[in-house]
């Protein structure tokens, strides 16, 4: 989940501590929202999420082992050395040097021999290697592997935590942007962007279910926004590099505002030396993520429970600044 200079990979993991204020989200929509249309899902593969992130059980030749999916990551997979050592993967070196030529411990990498996820199914696919002993679920089962935004290709994808599953679509384009609530995306580096104001602000949102957390800020706007009470310390960020800025957790005083939601003085976590904002995981509890990363569009809907109709979304765009930076050099 980190975002480092010549390292386009943005993965993988926040780890703070446990807070009363965990960063929740109320969406409330502005407006009744037009219907999201699309064919029948290609593929549904099975999903579950638990506090911190999404799960998958998936298959490695003939090993089971639990991966988390995570958007936020720019390269197919990314599987523990651990794990590799046990089921004897081929270690290549220098396989990865485009996408982490310029990052400490990611010019290993190797080939899973055959990967299968429900009903999908793919051989030979590339992943880098890393220490992922400090990841776990909430069961304290060790997560192994962790699958990024390019394993689908192209695409379509519906991301829904809520049915338990990620849907998977054919020659499914989104319809443009402004129609049916849909929103500009961009993908620097690999990963997907879209913008967010707040306040006075105007920010590249992540879109990363990867980050253990709702919604996250840049740490210099913790002196500008109003907060009800103080931001306290929670915890610091944690990644596959090592240890990275504090994190600190708080309450806006506002009401933010984002493509027809209103969310009521929203629970955000604030991020030392981050320059963009992030969309995490917790917010999939409210909200159901579609993207179509051809054409470098993003929905977000409402779960069926949490509707005013069975086809809610959410309307509104806010364009990207011609001044907006091409790539995510920035933690």
């Amino acid at each position: 989940m980190l975002g480092l200079r010549h390292l386009p990979l943005l993965a993988l993991s926040f780890a703070p501590a446990r807070c009363e204020l965990p960063g929740d989200l109320r969406p409330e929509p502005l407006q009744e929202a037009a219907a999201l249309k699309l064919p029948a899902a290609a593929l549904r593969l099975p999903l579950h999420a638990d506090s911190r992130w999404v799960l998958a059980r998936v298959q490695i030749g003939e090993r089971e082992v639990l991966a988390a999916y995570d958007t936020g990551l720019s390269v197919r997979a990314l599987i523990d050395e651990a794990l590799c050592e046990e089921l004897e993967l081929p270690l290549e070196r220098g396989l990865w040097s485009r996408d982490g030529g310029g990052g400490r411990g990611y010019k290993r990498g190797t080939t899973l021999p055959k990967l299968r996820w429900g009903a999908f199914e793919a051989e030979s696919i590339r992943a880098l290697r890393g220490d992922l002993s400090f990841l776990r679920a909430d069961t304290g089962e060790a997560v192994q592997l962790v699958l990024g935004l390019p394993l689908l290709g192209r695409r379509t994808f519906q991301l829904d935590a809520a049915a338990k599953e990620l849907r998977v679509y054919d020659d499914a384009p989104l319809p443009e942007v402004g129609k049916a609530g849909v929103l500009a995306m961009r993908r620097s580096g690999g990963v997907p962007f879209c913008p967010i104001r707040v306040g006075d602000e105007h920010l590249r949102l992540l879109l990363d279910s990867g980050f253990d957390g709702a919604l996250a800020l840049p740490d210099r706007l913790r002196s500008t926004l109003p907060l009800r009470g103080e931001a306290q310390r929670t915890g610091s960020v944690r990644t596959v590099l090592g240890p990275g800025g504090a994190i600190h957790t708080g309450r806006l005083d506002l009401d933010l505002e984002f493509a027809g939601y209103r969310f009521p003085a929203p629970g955000v976590q604030f991020l030392e030396g981050y320059r963009h904002a992030v969309l995490g995981r917790r917010s999939l509890d409210v909200l159901i993520w579609t993207i179509d990363p051809v054409n470098g569009r993003v929905h977000f809907g409402l779960p069926v429970a949490n509707a005013k109709s069975a086809s809610a979304g959410i309307l509104g765009v806010l364009p990207f600044s011609k001044e907006e930076p091409a790539s995510p050099d920035e933690r």
